[in-house]
């Protein structure tokens, strides 16, 4: 071979292995003509080390049939599309990943919680989700597992249903129905849903059993008024 030829790495002297461009200093495995500093015709396989990419170029991943996807310092994107961008203005090494500049756009922390619009849950840190915000669904389903029994208890013979005189006294002196928050406990601390929903079940089942027995009453002074007119007829007839 002359002095201005590739290095030529072959097996039983016919297949090329490995290729050293004499021209551009590309190595190539698996290709004889590589078009890059080290090109690789299959697949590659890295045990225990890293892949470090340093300078202002992009990480790019070639899909099968053309389609390129970048990855930089503050880009992950689909070739000419930004899909998605991340741009802390700081490094973090604590586990935490944040978009934003302060990470106020979206972040998850080392504890698990995602927060939208605010880095720091808002009311308690037991909440896994908290969005400075107004939230968008079309269903909500609320477990109600740790949550008060469920009120069916209402219907039961041994129920306490309070007088209706005692409900009214209890409202004119707190302004609030008995056993429901008041204005100033959930400014303060909100309304938990699942709670809240058995709270108004509740009083939704002692109205009708207000409205149960209220109607026995009416039946009753129905039927009294009628007797009483049956003998006031008669009292009549015999005149």
């Amino acid at each position: 071979a002359s002095y201005d030829e590739n290095l030529v790495f072959k097996t039983d002297l016919t297949e090329t292995r490995m290729t050293i461009n004499n021209s551009t200093g590309y190595v190539g495995i698996g290709t004889a003509s590589p078009g890059y500093s080290l090109h690789v015709a299959g697949d590659i396989y890295a045990n225990g080390g890293a892949l470090r990419v340093s300078g202002s170029s992009p990480l790019i991943f070639q899909s099968y049939g053309g389609g390129l996807y970048m990855i930089d310092a503050t880009w992950i994107r689909t070739y000419g599309n930004k899909s998605f961008y991340h741009n802390t203005g700081t490094m973090r090494t604590d586990g935490t990943f944040q978009v934003g500049p302060n990470g106020d756009r979206f972040l998850v922390n080392t504890s698990g919680q995602v927060l939208i619009g605010t880095t720091t849950t808002a009311l308690n840190t037991a909440y896994k989700l908290a969005v400075a915000g107004k939230v968008l669904a079309e269903e909500v389903q609320v477990s109600a597992a740790g949550t008060s029994p469920w009120p069916d208890y209402v219907f039961a013979p041994t129920y306490n249903l309070r007088p209706l005189a005692e409900v009214e006294r209890f409202v004119k002196e707190n302004r609030h129905l008995p056993d429901v928050p008041t204005s100033t406990d959930v400014e303060q601390n909100g309304v938990g849903l699942g709670e809240m929903n058995a709270l108004l079940l509740k009083k939704i089942e002692e109205l009708t059993l207000y409205v149960i027995e209220q109607e026995k009453n009416n039946s009753l002074q129905q039927a009294i008024i009628e007797n009483l007119l049956k003998e006031v007829d008669l009292l009549k007839n015999k005149k």
